[in-house]
């Protein structure tokens, strides 16, 4: 594991979700009921601006960390459901800003 020191990042990026219970439907083999279903179940939504830790690569440095921003971004927004109900994850992911983490990143424990 590299355990470099991450920044704090400054970011704009995309959310994307769908119910879990459309997963294989989203996933289905032909295409056509694929494409309806990611058409009608996979959503959007723009964050900006939100404070985000992540590694060199512009990944998060952890899972853990990951799981956490979902997590809160899913308070954040006005979606309705509970978060372990959908498929969350981040897209397109701007950086405006970032600076080094100024406490000890703890990669076994985060």
């Amino acid at each position: 594991m590299n355990e470099e020191v991450p920044e704090v990042c400054v970011s704009n990026f995309t959310i994307k979700y769908f119910p879990k219970k459309e997963l294989d439907k989203i996933n289905h083999r032909i295409e056509g009921i694929k494409r309806r279903a990611s058409n009608k179940h996979i959503k959007y939504f723009k964050i900006k601006k939100y404070p985000i830790t992540l590694n060199s690569n512009n990944e998060f440095p952890t899972e853990n960390t990951k799981e956490r921003v979902l997590r809160s971004i899913w308070k954040y927004s006005n979606v309705k459901g509970k978060y372990e109900d959908f498929v969350v994850s981040i897209q397109d992911v701007e950086v405006e800003k970032k600076s080094k983490v100024s406490y000890k990143f703890d990669y076994k424990k985060d």
